[in-house]
């Protein structure tokens, strides 16, 4: 056998030999990792009920919701909200593929194919909605399109009522919606 082949054998039984050596398992320190990285809980199918006073005032029903608690926040799944009045009436839906439901500060950032309906009619689609439920206020800075019965009305960014009585559309205003509603760009 020549010299190399016998030198290649040996550099290859070598490889073969560290390869297949067992690996020391790999330890997880749970101090090392961030606490709100982490989730306090997992529901599925569920039901979250904000109230006010004893008073629903608004329903979220999420295929998943995900609390940390650390960052007082959820993360739910094909979000699905109903708003209601003080008799207890729905005044208003909205639904996207997933929102991030900041407890503390009553923000609801929603995210997706998002589609809010009002009491009065308006019909809002969007891939990004911010609702606030401290001032009862929403807003995109995406694209948005509103409609109602006949009317429209497309644009960059809205600043809304939640109910959609009032509203401003920002930037790039297009349509024939008027309501009680601004298109600055018109």
């Amino acid at each position: 056998m020549k010299p190399t082949t016998v030198i290649f054998v040996l550099l290859s039984l070598l490889v073969l030999s560290l390869a297949c050596a067992e690996k020391e398992p790999v330890t997880h320190n749970p101090d090392d990792t961030d606490s709100s990285l982490v989730p306090d809980a997992i529901l599925h199918g569920a039901t979250i009920n904000l109230s006010d006073r004893g008073q629903v005032k608004t329903k979220i029903v999420a295929e998943k919701i995900v609390e940390f608690h650390a960052i007082d926040s959820f993360m739910a799944y094909e979000v699905d909200v109903v708003g209601f009045d003080s008799l207890g009436r729905a005044t208003g839906s909205l639904i996207g593929d997933s929102a991030v439901i900041h407890k503390v500060s009553g923000l609801m950032d929603v995210f997706g194919k998002v589609v809010l309906n009002s009491k009065n009619g308006y019909k809002l689609q969007s891939e990004y909605l911010r609702w606030d439920s401290k001032t009862d206020r929403i807003e995109t800075y995406l694209f948005v399109r509103i409609t109602r019965e006949e009317e429209w009305a497309t644009g960059v960014g809205f600043e809304a009522d939640q109910e959609i009585n009032r509203f401003k559309i920002l930037h790039d205003a297009k349509g024939t919606l008027v309501g009680g509603g601004t298109l600055e760009e018109l």
